[in-house]
């Protein structure tokens, strides 16, 4: 694969401590532009101390950016849920965008309830590939929807 193949990487991890909905949105704007600078766009969802994110940009950036993600304690327990070539972009308009989805959106999602209880999102829920995926493609119409 050259560095300059364009690819997508998407992992989950936990976070240390509650982040409020103001603070997610500084944190955000961070990343947003570093990530322009970069070249690299994405989508973060942050629900109940779970993070999601997809990233896209060149090898090489990615490689360097999700080294820096897995160094950074405020989040632990982080998995790789996939890793793809890529021929364009599917995020391709934001430096990075975020959603803290409501326990209802995630309910429109098919087999989404095995996996919410009592208000609460198990993680689970984001490891699946395949799953993962397409929660992403849902949350980006979401997005689009909200913008």
């Amino acid at each position: 694969m050259s560095s300059d193949q364009l690819i997508q990487l998407a992992y989950v991890s936990t976070s240390v401590q509650y982040i409020s909905p103001e603070d997610l949105s500084v944190l955000v704007e961070q990343f947003d532009r570093w990530n322009v600078e970069n070249d690299i766009t994405g989508m973060l969802v942050y629900k109940d101390e779970t993070f999601l994110q997809v990233i896209e940009g060149t090898v090489d950036a990615i490689n360097h950016l999700f080294d820096k993600i897995l160094l950074d304690p405020r989040h632990i327990n982080v998995y790789t849920i996939y890793i793809s070539e890529i021929k364009e972009r599917e995020f391709g308009n934001w430096g990075m965008t975020y959603l803290v989805p409501q326990i209802d959106e995630l309910l429109s999602i098919e087999d989404a309830c095995d996996y919410i209880q009592n208000g609460k999102v198990d993680r689970r829920l984001f490891e699946n590939d395949l799953r993962s995926h397409d929660l992403l493609i849902h949350f980006k119409a979401i997005c689009a929807d909200n913008k």
